[in-house]
């Protein structure tokens, strides 16, 4: 699979868990925007940049993802968060990372 589908894989992989916890989830398709999901939660608003390598996601990655979040307006009850997949073995692993 090439790596845009697998990123789109793992895009829908994260509104699936999102709405299992109760989410209403929008996914911005083949965007080159800093967010993939806007997740909305009676609460909290998550905004979301999904990142996946079957090697891991490189450093220097998640400080472009921060950086493109970095204009984005700030307001109470809204987090900004980077989605981190990597392959191991035969299942992937995910780390949140608060950008």
């Amino acid at each position: 699979m090439n790596r845009k589908g697998r990123g789109t894989r793992r895009e829908h992989a994260v509104i699936d868990l999102l709405e299992q916890q109760g989410y209403l989830c929008v996914r911005s398709a083949a965007s080159e925007s800093p967010l993939d999901i806007i997740a909305f939660g009676p609460n909290h608003i998550r905004c979301i940049q999904v990142k996946s390598r079957l090697d891991g996601v490189r450093p220097s990655e998640i400080e472009m993802a921060k950086d493109a979040m970095l204009d984005l307006p700030r307001f109470p009850g809204v987090s900004y968060e980077i989605w981190s997949y990597r392959k191991d073995g035969s299942r992937w692993v995910l780390t949140v990372i608060e950008a």
